[in-house]
């Protein structure tokens, strides 16, 4: 194989300004001189609802069984100890939820303190709805606002 037929094997990115081939890691065309945007980087919704849904199947549904199984214990020793379990399940899917939520909102340009709303019991489900069905920032506006 000569060098041509290697260099032609390339994948290259088109400049959206002049529309000209350039190389996938230049930062900006040769040609015209455009910066070449960058992808926005933060939790889209399929990956935040999964996460959420994760969560939730892995941590919280866990901790309710848990504790309807203490409840359910004659022996006050186990109750004890499937109790604190069942909190301590419930603390790491809430302060998971808080996580995601604070990724999603951050890219979809709310604020992020929207997320400590997560521990309060209906506005949970309410703060997660909206993050879902918020649409992201363009690019351009996340690298204003972040560099």
């Amino acid at each position: 194989m000569e060098k041509n037929e290697i260099k032609s094997n390339i994948n290259l990115a088109i400049c959206p300004q002049c529309k000209s081939k350039i190389s996938p890691s230049a930062k900006i065309c040769i040609h015209c001189g455009h910066p070449k945007p960058n992808k926005l980087k933060g939790l889209y919704r399929t990956p935040y609802i999964i996460l959420i849904l994760l969560t939730f199947v892995c941590l919280a549904m866990p901790a309710v069984v848990l504790r309807e199984a203490a409840l359910g214990t004659e022996n006050p020793f186990r109750a004890r100890e499937l109790t604190d379990l069942s909190k301590i399940l419930y603390f790491a899917a809430t302060a998971l939820t808080i996580f995601f939520t604070s990724f999603r909102l951050k890219n979809a340009g709310q604020s992020v303190w929207l997320s400590l709303l997560v521990i309060l019991p209906i506005m949970n489900i309410i703060i997660v709805l909206y993050a879902f069905f918020t649409p992201p920032r363009s690019s351009e506006e996340f690298k204003k606002q972040y560099g």
